[in-house]
């Protein structure tokens, strides 16, 4: 049996965001085995920003890429916004080349995404 290639943790640290940090890949085997549980926490969000760390995520591929579309999708249409925060260089720099940051707000640091939201309340 192979080992899970990306683990998620769901954080629920504000009182209008909730952190989900990944570790690992984000690959066709690894988003097969998690897809239902990250659909899961989608669905129950109920926040105002739902926050993906990939600080610990080394890679992801183009079906990672559509399903973080199909969430974003999803969460707009409900009024709420999907923000990265603190991806590695590979994985930003895919983020960047498909334009998906373009759409998706992103920072650097938790802090700075922290900051942000201070600023908008």
């Amino acid at each position: 049996m192979l080992a899970n290639t990306l683990e998620i943790v769901l954080r629920e640290d504000g009182e209008n965001y909730s952190i989900v940090s990944f570790w690992g890949n984000m690959d066709t085997f690894g988003l097969s085995e998690k897809r239902k549980e990250i659909m899961q926490m989608v669905d129950d969000f109920k926040k105002e920003y739902l926050v993906f760390n990939f600080s610990e995520l080394n890679f992801l591929n183009s079906e990672s890429i559509g399903f973080l579309m199909q969430i974003n999708e999803k969460l707009m249409s409900e009024n709420r916004k999907l923000v990265i925060v603190e991806a590695k260089k590979n994985v930003f720099d895919v983020l960047e080349v498909i334009g998906l940051l373009e759409t998706l707000p992103y920072y650097k640091k938790m802090e700075d995404f922290l900051r942000s939201i201070q600023n908008d309340h």
